[in-house]
């Protein structure tokens, strides 16, 4: 049956073990999830620090202790759908024909996507697809910084630092070619230039990075 909404809003501690004055139970169960049936799992770790608004929590159930044990969130993590890097981008803006055809890399595996009657406004470079019911329903271009130091946790830039997504896509770039590989095999940046793409889409957990592209100097 259809749950009634239970919102509340709080700073997760840097723990993970509590939100706002209430605490998460030792075996809480998290999900992230949108309006078009995406959804993701989520460990209390990857709340830890941030603030979640009212607007990010849909639903939460407790225990007789008074415990978080049950946690439905609202794309508060910025985790949902696919991070790709899109290679090519065509899209007609006339009302009479209007559409649009993406091409891109996902874990490095090649992906397109042909849509009828909309285009999403796009351009090559990271982007969030979204999904709803085995259709395309959203692409959103990610926010571009170039690196200036790397770990496996965070990345620097002239103007500040962002948390390492941990299934961050770390590609090197020849040509038009593009060769998945991992964080250390790109952390010498007298050997390359990393452009990293993080996701700027108002997710309270969001703004991470979520692309790297290292191309040799």
């Amino acid at each position: 049956r259809r749950l009634s909404g239970q919102s509340t809003s709080g700073a997760v501690n840097r723990d993970g073990t509590k939100l706002g004055s209430m605490t998460l139970a030792d075996n809480v169960e998290i999900l992230d999830t949108d309006g078009s049936g995406n959804y993701c799992v989520v460990y209390p770790q990857r709340l830890a620090g941030t603030t979640l608004r009212s607007g990010d929590v849909r639903y939460y159930a407790t225990n007789e202790d008074g415990e978080i044990t049950h946690l439905i969130l609202e794309d508060a993590t910025g985790d949902l759908g696919t991070y790709a890097l899109l290679t090519e981008v065509s899209e007609s803006s006339a009302m009479e024909n209007m559409y649009g055809t993406y091409q891109w890399i996902a874990n490095g595996t090649p992906g397109q996507a042909t849509v009828q009657r909309k285009n999403f406004g796009a351009k090559t470079g990271g982007a969030r697809i979204l999904y709803e019911d085995g259709a395309v329903s959203s692409i959103r271009n990610l926010q571009s910084a170039t690196l200036t130091g790397l770990t496996a946790s965070t990345a620097t830039t002239r103007d500040g630092s962002y948390d390492v997504w941990e299934q961050v896509q770390v590609y090197i770039r020849d040509g038009s070619t593009y060769s998945l590989v991992n964080v250390a095999t790109v952390s010498d940046l007298d050997q390359y230039r990393l452009t990293g793409w993080y996701d700027s889409l108002g997710c309270s957990a969001g703004g991470m990075i979520r692309i790297i592209v290292a191309t040799e100097k």
